[in-house]
């Protein structure tokens, strides 16, 4: 999985949106945790990352799923970013 993250967190930052879907299952904390078995720190940082990836391609297919993300994720620090990229993609 984690190759497929960064390909697609590589693509973003190209400015490709062809690993979308890839950086929304990213935002999947629950599928993180279980399905992967990755610690809360490195959720985080996936987190973020991908966040930061979809407002890199102007992905507003997702801004629902950022707004929620942004309301109620238990980490400070995603919220926060969830928050900054719902503002940015309501703008573009």
């Amino acid at each position: 999985a984690e190759v497929q993250w960064n390909a697609a967190l590589n693509l973003a930052r190209l400015g490709s949106n062809a690993g979308e879907t890839i950086l929304i299952k990213m935002l999947d904390r629950q599928a993180l945790q279980n399905q992967h078995q990755v610690s809360d720190n490195n959720i985080e940082s996936i987190m973020i990352n991908a966040i930061k990836g979809l407002a890199m391609i102007h992905s507003t297919d997702c801004l629902s799923l950022l707004q929620q993300i942004a309301q109620n994720d238990p980490s400070l620090k995603v919220r926060h970013i969830a928050m900054e990229s719902v503002k940015l993609l309501q703008v573009a």
